[in-house]
């Protein structure tokens, strides 16, 4: 047995059921929603937010590791070659469209979730994490 359980809250669709779904009871005591917040999500994420508030008693926790376009810009100044944090899009010399390598799923969402977990837990304690992914 565990000593918390949370829920990963991206706020999308799967995340957002799967708190719909731990507020019936579904997968037994849930102790908080964790959204890591990168401070520049879409405005109708936050309004998905504001509205499963209303909808569950379980506590959403916003945590965050900063404003994630300000983590852009300091990298590409100090070291234009180095990972850019956010997803990307280039035009190989094959003219096939790849995604760039991106680190800001580990610093901006793993990470805040894990450190917020690990803030709340008993010494020697464990921890549960829900997550909702899709495959598509």
């Amino acid at each position: 047995m565990t000593d918390l359980r949370y829920i990963s809250l991206g706020a999308g669709v799967q995340s957002s059921v799967l708190l719909l779904l731990g507020e019936r009871g579904n997968f037994g005591p849930i102790d908080g929603a964790i959204f890591a917040d990168t401070q520049d999500e879409p405005p109708w994420v936050y309004e998905q937010l504001d509205w499963l508030e209303r909808q569950v008693r379980i506590p959403i926790i916003r945590a965050t590791a900063g404003r994630l376009s300000d983590e852009v810009i300091r990298s590409i100044k100090e070291t234009p070659s180095a990972f850019v944090p956010i997803p990307t899009y280039v035009t190989g010399e094959d003219g096939r469209e790849r995604q760039g390598r991106r680190q800001c799923t580990r610093s901006h969402k793993s990470e805040v979730v894990a450190r917020e977990i690990r803030k709340r837990l008993p010494k020697d304690g464990t921890a549960e994490l829900l997550l909702g992914i899709s495959t598509d």
